[in-house]
């Protein structure tokens, strides 16, 4: 079964991406399979897994099926 869970507010410094974080990585902890999307105009979900290497494309890439090789 599949569940969906937003973690979302307009307000900044609300604890939206340390929630998120945690709450992922607890369910993968758990042997779920977790899927974190980070929709922040600053991102900062990638820094809680050390994630270094810049993305070869972003959320609107893949929502526009945009390649990102093309220019705007």
């Amino acid at each position: 079964m599949t569940i969906i869970v937003a973690v979302c507010s307009s307000k900044g410094g609300t604890g939206k991406t340390t929630t998120t974080a945690n709450l992922g990585g607890m369910l993968a902890a758990l042997g779920e399979r977790v899927l974190l999307i980070d929709g922040d105009i600053q991102p900062g979900l990638s820094s809680y897994f050390k994630i270094d290497e810049p993305a070869e494309a972003g959320l609107v890439e893949l929502v526009t099926r945009r390649d990102p090789t093309e220019a705007w």
